[in-house]
C-alpha cells in the first residue's frame, strides 16, 4: 500500500493496527506472494507520527516462529515508534470449513496451531523488542 494511503487516513485515526508477518523479504514474498519492502518502510514512518501502533504477528509453526525469524522481528520492531504492543495471534484451522465451502483449497493444510510452550517461547523472544507483548486471552 502507498505511503499516500495512510496519509489519508491519519487525521481520522487514534490507533493503527499493524500485521507484520516475517521479517525478512524472501521468505515474505514466499509466503505472500508479495516482499516486505514497502511494509517495513511504512511502519517506521508511521512510527514517527506520533500515532499508536499494535503490531499483530500471527504465529504459523515452521513458517514464522523459529528463534531467527522472531530474533530478527524483535530487533526490527525495537526501531519503530510509538509501538503500544506486540499482539500474539496463534494460527487456528477455523477457516478450514470455510474454504471448502467457497471451492478454495487450503494453502496450509498441515499447519497446526503453535501449543503453549512454543508460543511462550515466541513471547519471550520477541519481548527484547522492549515493548509490551499482548497473548491471546488478554494476557
Amino acid at each position: 500500500m502507498p505511503w499516500s494511503a495512510f496519509e489519508a487516513v491519519l487525521p481520522e485515526s487514534d490507533l493503527f493496527l499493524y500485521d507484520f508477518k516475517h521479517p525478512d523479504s524472501a521468505k515474505h514474498r514466499e509466503l505472500t506472494g508479495c516482499g516486505n519492502g514497502r511494509i517495513k518502510e511504512n511502519l517506521l514512518r508511521l512510527g514517527k507520527t506520533g500515532k499508536p501502533i499494535e503490531i499483530r504477528i500471527p504465529l504459523i509453526p515452521g513458517l514464522n516462529m523459529d528463534d531467527g525469524a522472531l530474533a530478527k522481528s524483535a530487533r526490527f520492531l525495537s526501531g519503530v515508534g510509538n509501538l503500544t504492543g506486540i499482539r500474539l495471534l496463534p494460527y487456528h484451522a477455523l477457516a478450514r470449513s470455510k474454504y471448502e465451502t467457497v471451492g478454495r483449497s487450503d494453502t496450509m493444510p498441515d499447519a497446526a496451531p503453535p501449543d503453549a510452550a512454543a508460543l511462550n517461547r515466541a513471547a519471550e523472544l520477541l519481548n527484547r523488542a522492549g515493548v509490551r507483548i499482548l497473548l491471546p486471552g488478554g494476557k
